[in-house]
């Protein structure tokens, strides 16, 4: 009967220790959804982009794009998902921003008259999250060929 007794308290200790742990580590994953709540407004729809590997967050609101405001404007900051930090913030009119890598970002700006000789690329600036450092999507593309 003790052995009995033991065993359930054991096994109660056990599972209630894994449901901790379960909830800790809900809880970070969803920390840097409230730091993205708060940076960018609760009553915003948020959306998520995550990198390849889910160490960092693309969370962003998008305005416009309607007969009333033909211009899309994005809010945006890029957040690490373990300790809910942010990396990078903005705000792109008629522009967007995506995942190129597991660390770089491509932030297109897109202008009103793309001048003669130049493409979007000369418009798209590719951010290392890591380092912060910027370079066109063409200098990122001539650096990766070499």
């Amino acid at each position: 009967m003790r052995y009995l007794v033991l065993a359930t308290l054991l096994s109660l200790g056990l599972g209630c220790t894994s449901q901790k742990k379960q909830s800790q580590s809900m809880a970070t994953s969803s920390d840097y959804t409230q730091v993205a709540d708060s940076l960018l407004g609760k009553e915003n729809k948020i959306q998520y982009l995550m990198s390849a590997d889910s160490s960092y967050a693309i969370c962003y609101t998008q305005e416009g794009n309607t007969p009333q405001q033909p211009e899309s404007r994005v809010k945006y900051v890029v957040l690490d998902t373990q300790t809910g930090s942010s990396l990078l913030d903005g705000l792109l009119s008629n522009g967007k921003i995506s995942w190129l890598d597991a660390e770089h970002v491509q932030i297109v700006r897109i202008p009103g008259i793309i001048q003669e000789g130049q493409t979007i690329e000369d418009y798209t600036q590719v951010v290392n999250v890591k380092t912060k450092k910027s370079v066109t999507k063409s200098e990122f593309n001539n650096r990766q060929s070499e």
